[in-house]
């Protein structure tokens, strides 16, 4: 399996839309990640576990969505939460999305359960996964 990219949407401390593509080079293979202590490189390792495995091992588990987009919500105004996962194995492609939603209502913020999609690109045509 080669990791190519990640997407972060609003999770943990990673607001709005983040993207990083990893090196796929043969000769240049390494994708470095580094930063300040508290920027968030041990939820973006948790964001890999939380999309494969759905498993979170950091303070506040409940608390996915990050703090910021769920402050801005409007009554009855939906937010979503997800880490998509784009990776190839056997020169196929394929792309992993975990999702979870959460609305506010009477000043309440209810969370929805999580959802996942597997998709797999087969000679050009994308294909929903289900097992």
């Amino acid at each position: 399996m080669l990791l190519e990219s990640i997407i972060l949407k609003n999770f943990r401390q990673y607001y709005q839309e983040q993207k990083i593509d990893f090196s796929i080079s043969s000769t240049k293979n390494v994708t470095v990640i580094h930063g300040e202590n508290g920027s968030g490189k041990t939820a973006l390792l948790n964001a890999f576990s939380w999309c494969l495995y759905e498993k979170l091992d950091l303070p506040n588990p409940d608390n996915i969505i990050n703090e910021h987009a769920i402050d801005e919500l409007k009554e009855n105004e939906e937010v979503e939460c997800s880490v998509t996962l784009n990776f190839s194995d056997n020169d196929k492609k394929y792309t992993l999305v975990r999702r979870v939603r959460a609305v506010k209502k009477n000043n309440q913020i209810t969370y929805f359960e999580p959802e996942v999609v597997l998709n797999c690109k087969i000679n050009g045509q994308l294909e929903e996964i289900d097992n």
